[in-house]
């Protein structure tokens, strides 16, 4: 065997050491195929089983948030329709409390040998007008920030703010450019015209309630141009 390989030409010699080399490759490829393409092979399996549960996982997310907004919203509907009953039913007791001040004021000062006439007194008849312009304004105010194409959660705001407050819901609608400035002054001023005469008890010249006919004008002149 020895005088075999001692026999070769050193040609012969790299020729055949190239073929082994060749031959050992391709046996070691086939060998590694062999051992590591089955766990190749579980490897993929896994990520692509690992890739299907994190893509289930989100897609549950997702409809959870889904379902958490859709009740968050309703929660919110539920809210404003029940803050809304509350501010009217507060707004309409105002307005009750008016008349009922209105009435007790001109009967506590009615003489009892001439009611008749007193009831019918300009006076009593000028603090009535001031209520009822007033009334004018605020239903106009109230109407603004009820309007169903203001988006739910902005209505609620509104909703939100206590109408002993006034001047709140008036600055609200003011910022958020539902009302114009113009708009907003005269409102206020008018609110704070029809609360100085629940605290007074001289009834109301003349000149105040043409003022106060003047800022109802204002106010509603919105209306005409949003029309």
């Amino acid at each position: 065997m020895s005088n075999i390989w001692s026999s070769l030409s050193e040609a012969q010699a790299i020729i055949i050491n190239g073929v082994l080399t060749v031959f050992a490759a391709a046996v070691g490829v086939l060998l590694g195929r062999l051992l590591f393409s089955g766990k190749v092979k579980n490897i993929t399996e896994a990520i692509e089983a690992s890739q299907q549960v994190v893509d289930t996982h989100l897609s549950k997310m997702d409809e959870t948030l889904e379902k958490i907004n859709d009740k968050a919203n309703g929660l919110d509907e539920i809210l404003s329709a029940v803050t809304e009953r509350l501010n009217k039913t507060a707004y309409e007791a105002d307005l009750g409390d008016e008349e009922v001040e209105g009435i007790s004021e001109r009967v506590s000062d009615l003489p009892q040998t001439h009611l008749a006439s007193v009831v019918d007194s300009d006076n009593g008849a000028s603090r009535d007008e001031i209520r009822s312009l007033w009334r004018d304004i605020s239903d106009y105010i109230e109407e603004i920030a009820s309007n169903p194409a203001i988006d739910g959660r902005t209505r609620a705001k509104y909703f939100r703010i206590d109408r002993r407050a006034y001047r709140d819901l008036i600055n609200a609608l003011l910022y958020d450019d539902r009302i114009s400035k113009s708009t907003a002054e005269a409102a206020e001023e008018a609110y704070a015209l029809r609360n100085s005469f629940r605290r007074r008890e001289l009834d109301p010249t003349k000149h105040e309630l043409d003022r106060m006919k003047q800022l109802k004008e204002v106010v509603l002149a919105q209306e005409s141009e949003d029309a």
